[in-house]
């Protein structure tokens, strides 16, 4: 297990536990609760999983470190479905507010806000895997965008537009 600051980049092993990440301190807050609601047993298994930390690494725009050298974004993870080899390490940014909310069904949402404007919506609990709902310079349109992302689930919409509201 390794979780490693490196400036302004947190490293962690995906062999780490989501209960071991949450006791990392100065972890924020939007990611620690992110892990505290995730049923796998590793950061590996959470990756794959869809659940509530996925769906904030994929706001955060997570980095995953390759075994075999070089990175991989983790939202081209999902949309490749194979990592082309073993994943040693997830790693992103702390410069970015997290916002992260979910509901008793396992919706959940995370907001990334970077200083520079840049904002990055994922939506999670609906699928196999987190859907990036929007990644732009600014976070204008985020109920449009959620709207998008939920039309093969318009059921959810009213949920995660109230999950919207409490962390926009």
């Amino acid at each position: 297990m390794s979780i490693e600051q490196q400036g302004n980049t947190l490293r962690i092993s995906v062999e780490t536990s989501p209960a071991a990440l949450v006791a990392t301190p100065g972890l924020p807050p939007a990611l620690a609760e992110a892990a505290g609601g995730e049923p796998a047993e590793t950061l590996a298994a959470a990756l794959l999983s869809g659940g509530p930390l996925a769906c904030a690494l994929l706001a955060l725009d997570s980095q995953l470190e390759l075994a075999a050298g070089g990175e991989l974004g983790y939202g081209d993870l999902l949309a490749l479905g194979s990592a082309g080899g073993d994943i040693r390490a997830v790693q992103f940014s702390t410069q970015p507010a997290l916002g992260f909310a979910a509901d008793p069904g396992g919706l959940c949402l995370a907001l990334a806000r970077w200083p520079g404007g840049r904002a990055r919506l994922a939506v999670g609990g609906f699928a196999a895997a987190p859907a990036l709902a929007l990644d732009g310079r600014e976070a204008s349109g985020l109920a449009e965008a959620l709207e998008n992302a939920l039309s093969a689930a318009p059921e959810r919409l009213p949920a995660a537009l109230a999950l919207l509201a409490a962390i926009a």
